[in-house]
């Protein structure tokens, strides 16, 4: 495009008033089409999926799923980030990097319900109301791409708490 910009601004001098319209013309639209950019959507959610220790990440079924509705202005994002564990048991919360807030995360739920075992994982997928990636059709929801395996794998332990203790104990004869 800039090239033949270059061509039509040195036969501009030649062609008149008509063909200096016909460059300006040509120059705007060059800044309009320069003007539209692919814009990622804004995400208003986080789908935390868990996958089974093996498989591949991207393509693995989830075991379960659970969403966090997430925004610039949500009580769980604007989060100092903490540091990764070395293992985790029973884990029930996460956090993914805000979108919103640089340097900054958002705090996710991680799935629960799960049976006991050891290595499940975890990606995150952010998730817009809509999208147009194809320029044509509409997607909604819009989810995006599935993220690296969170760190570290982890365990689900059942915990049995002992009998409730027992109350009107009492002497019958």
């Amino acid at each position: 495009m800039r090239m033949r910009m270059v061509m039509i601004q040195s036969k501009r001098f030649t062609m008149g008033s008509r063909g200096a319209a016909i460059a300006l013309m040509l120059l705007l639209f060059q800044a309009f089409v320069q003007g539209q950019t692919n814009q990622p959507a804004v995400p208003n959610a986080v789908d935390v999926l868990v996958l089974p220790p093996t498989g591949d990440p991207l393509t693995t079924p989830p075991l379960k799923v659970v969403t966090t509705a997430i925004s610039a202005t949500s009580s769980n994002c604007n989060k100092a980030s903490v540091p990764a564990l070395a293992s985790a048991t029973n884990p029930f919360l996460g956090q993914v990097d805000d979108p919103f807030h640089a340097g900054r995360s958002c705090d996710v739920a991680i799935p629960t319900g799960l049976p006991d075992g050891s290595g499940y994982r975890v990606v995150a997928i952010a998730v817009a109301t809509t999208c147009n990636p194809t320029g044509t059709a509409v997607v909604s929801p819009c989810p995006g791409s599935r993220s690296a395996v969170g760190v570290p794998p982890f365990s689900i332990l059942s915990t049995v708490s002992p009998p409730a203790v027992l109350t009107g104990v009492h002497l019958t004869q």
